[in-house]
């Protein structure tokens, strides 16, 4: 599992961040990203590095 990582929220919404890590990471237990939102940076666990350009 990579360490916690961040994303900044002006261009997500979280259904859309969750709809993209469910797609990139279909086996991950129970589709949980533990997502949370502080001061307009979305933060997610995910098994591996997601880069900026593939949240774009």
């Amino acid at each position: 599992m990579c360490p916690r990582q961040d994303a900044p929220a002006h261009y997500l919404t979280r259904t859309k961040l969750q709809h993209f890590l469910e797609q990139r990471f279909p086996s991950h237990p129970g589709l949980n990203f533990h997502i949370r939102l502080y001061e307009d940076v979305w933060s997610f666990d995910a098994p591996e590095e997601v880069t900026q350009e593939e949240l774009e």
